[in-house]
């Protein structure tokens, strides 16, 4: 048998209706197609509408993912530029909490009075840098030298700030 419009029409509405084979979706089509549910039954055969709608929803799929996997990635790249942005802003603002004494060292013009205060200085960084590696896919449990260098440079001042 050879592949009409009116085969591929019915076909396109097959799908329309959900792509099913029975009886139920198959009576749908007969009369709009002037045909018998058997007539429809051997067209559903002859011409592998299972294997077109699989192929078809299969190819949908694709778009589908290429179009969400550029979204995410659109997304991302504006989140990690937000990123990039508050990470500069805290850590300019911790910088300008430090100030050179007399003899040069780095002496902090605002008071950290306590572990706590530090630890909520170090927290929010922390947090920042967990953001960040977790939008461009890296582990965010493993040690960060960003991270470490910022808690060094801060300990150092406040022990210089201490006389130690």
């Amino acid at each position: 048998m050879r592949e009409t419009q009116k085969h591929k029409d019915a076909f396109e509405y097959w799908l329309s209706l959900g792509g099913q084979a029975s009886e139920k979706c198959f009576s749908e089509l007969s009369p709009k197609f002037q045909s018998t549910t058997r007539t429809i039954w051997n067209w559903y055969n002859a011409f592998n509408w299972a294997n077109r709608r699989d192929i078809r929803l299969n190819a949908r799929a694709k778009k589908l993912e290429a179009k969400v996997d550029s979204n995410v990635v659109d997304r991302k790249a504006k989140e990690l530029a937000q990123i990039a942005d508050i990470k500069a802003i805290a850590l300019g603002t911790i910088k300008a909490t430090v100030d050179p004494d007399k003899a040069g060292l780095e002496r902090l013009k605002v008071k950290i009075n306590s572990a706590k205060d530090l630890a909520t200085v170090m927290n929010a960084y922390k947090e920042m840098v967990k953001i960040e590696q977790l939008l461009i896919g890296e582990d965010t449990e493993r040690s960060n030298v960003d991270k470490d260098a910022l808690s060094d440079y801060i300990q150092k001042v406040l022990n210089r700030e201490k006389g130690e």
